[in-house]
Protein backbone atom coordinates (compact mmCIF):
# COMPACT_ATOMS: atom_id res chain seq x y z
CA UNK A 1 0.00 0.00 0.00
CA UNK A 2 2.95 2.33 0.56
CA UNK A 3 4.60 1.66 -2.80
CA UNK A 4 4.13 4.14 -5.65
CA UNK A 5 5.27 1.51 -8.16
CA UNK A 6 2.18 -0.56 -9.12
CA UNK A 7 4.18 -3.55 -10.39
CA UNK A 8 6.28 -3.67 -7.22
CA UNK A 9 3.17 -3.35 -5.05
CA UNK A 10 1.48 -6.17 -7.00
CA UNK A 11 4.57 -8.35 -6.58
CA UNK A 12 4.61 -7.81 -2.83
CA UNK A 13 0.89 -8.54 -2.65
CA UNK A 14 1.43 -11.78 -4.59
CA UNK A 15 4.12 -12.76 -2.07
CA UNK A 16 1.67 -12.04 0.74
CA UNK A 17 -0.91 -14.33 -0.89
CA UNK A 18 1.72 -17.06 -1.13
CA UNK A 19 2.80 -16.59 2.49
CA UNK A 20 -0.80 -16.66 3.74
CA UNK A 21 -1.36 -19.97 1.93
CA UNK A 22 1.85 -21.51 3.31
CA UNK A 23 0.90 -20.32 6.79
CA UNK A 24 -2.49 -22.03 6.48
CA UNK A 25 -4.55 -18.82 6.52
CA UNK A 26 -6.72 -19.64 3.52
CA UNK A 27 -9.30 -16.91 4.17
CA UNK A 28 -6.60 -14.26 4.13
CA UNK A 29 -4.99 -15.81 1.04
CA UNK A 30 -8.32 -15.63 -0.79
CA UNK A 31 -9.00 -12.05 0.31
CA UNK A 32 -5.53 -10.83 -0.66
CA UNK A 33 -5.66 -12.83 -3.87
CA UNK A 34 -8.80 -11.10 -5.09
CA UNK A 35 -6.99 -7.77 -4.70
CA UNK A 36 -4.02 -9.05 -6.70
CA UNK A 37 -5.75 -10.48 -9.78
CA UNK A 38 -5.48 -7.34 -11.89
CA UNK A 39 -3.65 -7.88 -15.21
CA UNK A 40 0.10 -7.60 -14.73
CA UNK A 41 3.29 -9.57 -14.09
CA UNK A 42 2.16 -10.79 -10.65
CA UNK A 43 -1.21 -12.20 -11.79
CA UNK A 44 0.02 -15.73 -12.80
CA UNK A 45 1.65 -16.21 -9.41
CA UNK A 46 -1.57 -15.28 -7.64
CA UNK A 47 -3.59 -17.60 -9.89
CA UNK A 48 -1.23 -20.46 -9.01
CA UNK A 49 -1.48 -19.84 -5.28
CA UNK A 50 -5.25 -19.47 -5.35
CA UNK A 51 -5.34 -22.74 -7.27
CA UNK A 52 -3.54 -24.40 -4.38
CA UNK A 53 -5.94 -22.81 -1.89
CA UNK A 54 -8.91 -24.19 -3.81
CA UNK A 55 -7.33 -27.63 -4.12
CA UNK A 56 -6.91 -28.10 -0.39
CA UNK A 57 -9.81 -26.07 1.01
CA UNK A 58 -12.31 -25.48 -1.77
CA UNK A 59 -13.21 -26.85 -5.17
CA UNK A 60 -10.72 -29.12 -6.93
CA UNK A 61 -12.47 -28.37 -10.24
CA UNK A 62 -11.92 -24.64 -9.67
CA UNK A 63 -8.34 -25.43 -8.65
CA UNK A 64 -7.72 -27.03 -12.04
CA UNK A 65 -9.15 -23.98 -13.82
CA UNK A 66 -6.93 -21.58 -11.87
CA UNK A 67 -3.81 -23.65 -12.48
CA UNK A 68 -4.56 -23.80 -16.20
CA UNK A 69 -4.87 -20.01 -16.25
CA UNK A 70 -1.59 -19.69 -14.39
CA UNK A 71 0.12 -22.06 -16.84
CA UNK A 72 -1.21 -20.11 -19.84
CA UNK A 73 -0.29 -16.69 -18.50
CA UNK A 74 2.91 -17.56 -16.65
CA UNK A 75 6.44 -18.23 -17.84
CA UNK A 76 9.50 -19.99 -16.51
CA UNK A 77 9.33 -21.33 -12.98
CA UNK A 78 5.79 -20.09 -12.38
CA UNK A 79 4.50 -21.99 -15.42
CA UNK A 80 6.37 -25.10 -14.27
CA UNK A 81 4.82 -24.87 -10.80
CA UNK A 82 1.35 -24.47 -12.28
CA UNK A 83 1.77 -27.50 -14.56
CA UNK A 84 3.08 -29.52 -11.61
CA UNK A 85 -0.07 -28.48 -9.75
CA UNK A 86 -2.19 -29.75 -12.63
CA UNK A 87 -0.37 -33.11 -12.52
CA UNK A 88 -1.24 -33.47 -8.82
CA UNK A 89 -4.86 -32.43 -9.38
CA UNK A 90 -5.26 -34.96 -12.22
CA UNK A 91 -3.85 -37.66 -9.93
CA UNK A 92 -6.37 -36.75 -7.22
CA UNK A 93 -9.15 -36.96 -9.82
CA UNK A 94 -7.95 -40.39 -10.97
CA UNK A 95 -7.31 -38.99 -14.45
CA UNK A 96 -4.38 -41.08 -15.71
CA UNK A 97 -4.36 -39.63 -19.24
CA UNK A 98 -4.69 -36.05 -18.00
CA UNK A 99 -1.87 -36.59 -15.53
CA UNK A 100 0.49 -37.83 -18.24
CA UNK A 101 -0.49 -35.01 -20.60
CA UNK A 102 0.26 -32.37 -17.98
CA UNK A 103 3.57 -34.05 -17.10
CA UNK A 104 4.58 -34.10 -20.76
CA UNK A 105 3.64 -30.43 -21.14
CA UNK A 106 5.86 -29.65 -18.16
CA UNK A 107 8.76 -31.68 -19.56
CA UNK A 108 8.55 -29.73 -22.82
CA UNK A 109 8.79 -26.27 -21.24
CA UNK A 110 10.98 -26.90 -18.16
CA UNK A 111 14.30 -25.06 -18.14
CA UNK A 112 16.96 -27.72 -17.50
CA UNK A 113 19.29 -25.04 -16.10
CA UNK A 114 16.86 -24.40 -13.22
CA UNK A 115 17.08 -27.17 -10.57
CA UNK A 116 13.50 -26.63 -9.40
CA UNK A 117 12.00 -26.81 -12.88
CA UNK A 118 14.09 -29.89 -13.64
CA UNK A 119 12.96 -31.54 -10.41
CA UNK A 120 9.29 -30.75 -11.03
CA UNK A 121 9.48 -32.14 -14.56
CA UNK A 122 11.24 -35.35 -13.55
CA UNK A 123 8.97 -35.88 -10.54
CA UNK A 124 5.80 -35.28 -12.57
CA UNK A 125 6.81 -37.71 -15.31
CA UNK A 126 7.83 -40.28 -12.70
CA UNK A 127 4.48 -40.00 -10.93
CA UNK A 128 2.55 -40.23 -14.22
CA UNK A 129 4.53 -43.25 -15.43
CA UNK A 130 4.03 -45.04 -12.11
CA UNK A 131 0.33 -44.23 -12.03
CA UNK A 132 0.10 -45.48 -15.61
CA UNK A 133 1.64 -48.84 -14.71
CA UNK A 134 5.32 -48.46 -15.67
CA UNK A 135 6.77 -48.84 -12.19
CA UNK A 136 10.37 -49.38 -13.37
CA UNK A 137 10.46 -46.18 -15.44
CA UNK A 138 8.61 -44.32 -12.71
CA UNK A 139 11.10 -45.43 -10.07
CA UNK A 140 14.06 -44.32 -12.18
CA UNK A 141 12.57 -40.85 -12.61
CA UNK A 142 11.47 -40.58 -8.99
CA UNK A 143 14.96 -41.37 -7.69
CA UNK A 144 16.32 -38.59 -9.93
CA UNK A 145 13.73 -36.22 -8.48
CA UNK A 146 14.74 -37.21 -4.95
CA UNK A 147 18.41 -36.57 -5.75
CA UNK A 148 17.48 -33.04 -6.83
CA UNK A 149 15.20 -32.45 -3.84
CA UNK A 150 17.89 -33.44 -1.39
CA UNK A 151 21.01 -32.42 -3.32
CA UNK A 152 20.07 -28.87 -4.33
CA UNK A 153 20.41 -26.42 -1.40
CA UNK A 154 17.55 -24.25 -2.68
CA UNK A 155 15.19 -27.25 -2.67
CA UNK A 156 16.42 -29.08 0.40
CA UNK A 157 14.18 -27.50 3.04
CA UNK A 158 11.75 -25.36 1.03
CA UNK A 159 8.27 -25.94 2.55
CA UNK A 160 6.76 -25.60 -0.92
CA UNK A 161 8.18 -29.02 -1.71
CA UNK A 162 7.41 -30.75 1.58
CA UNK A 163 4.35 -32.54 0.19
CA UNK A 164 6.20 -33.49 -3.00
CA UNK A 165 9.04 -35.00 -0.97
CA UNK A 166 6.60 -37.19 0.98
CA UNK A 167 4.86 -38.31 -2.19
CA UNK A 168 8.21 -39.46 -3.58
CA UNK A 169 8.12 -42.27 -1.03
CA UNK A 170 4.55 -43.07 -2.02
CA UNK A 171 5.47 -43.44 -5.70
CA UNK A 172 8.51 -45.51 -4.80
CA UNK A 173 6.26 -47.74 -2.65
CA UNK A 174 8.93 -47.47 0.03
CA UNK A 175 7.86 -45.48 3.11
CA UNK A 176 11.25 -46.10 4.74
CA UNK A 177 12.81 -43.72 2.21
CA UNK A 178 10.89 -40.85 3.79
CA UNK A 179 12.41 -41.38 7.23
CA UNK A 180 15.73 -40.16 5.89
CA UNK A 181 14.53 -36.62 5.18
CA UNK A 182 10.88 -35.96 6.02
CA UNK A 183 11.38 -35.29 9.77
CA UNK A 184 14.04 -32.68 8.94
CA UNK A 185 11.83 -31.06 6.31
CA UNK A 186 8.85 -30.96 8.65
CA UNK A 187 10.96 -29.35 11.37
CA UNK A 188 12.11 -26.72 8.87
CA UNK A 189 8.50 -26.02 7.88
CA UNK A 190 7.53 -25.61 11.55
CA UNK A 191 10.39 -23.20 12.16
CA UNK A 192 9.25 -21.08 9.22
CA UNK A 193 5.59 -21.11 10.23
CA UNK A 194 4.47 -23.02 7.13
CA UNK A 195 1.47 -24.50 8.94
CA UNK A 196 -0.56 -24.87 5.75
CA UNK A 197 2.08 -27.10 4.21
CA UNK A 198 2.34 -29.05 7.48
CA UNK A 199 -1.39 -29.78 7.57
CA UNK A 200 -1.22 -31.66 4.27
CA UNK A 201 2.19 -33.15 5.03
CA UNK A 202 1.08 -34.61 8.37
CA UNK A 203 -1.90 -36.27 6.71
CA UNK A 204 0.32 -37.84 4.04
CA UNK A 205 3.00 -38.82 6.54
CA UNK A 206 0.41 -40.66 8.68
CA UNK A 207 -0.92 -42.40 5.58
Amino acid sequence: ALSKDPDRAAGWLAEAVDDAFLAGDTERARALGQRALEPGPARPRVLHTLGQVEEFSGSIVRAAELQEEAAREGTGLLRARALHGIVFIRYRLGDMAGMLTAAERLAEVADEADPEQRMLAVYSLGAAETFGGDAARGRELMLRALDLLEGEPTLRDDPRHLVTSILVARWLSDPMVAFGYVPRRMDAARERGALGALAVANTLACW
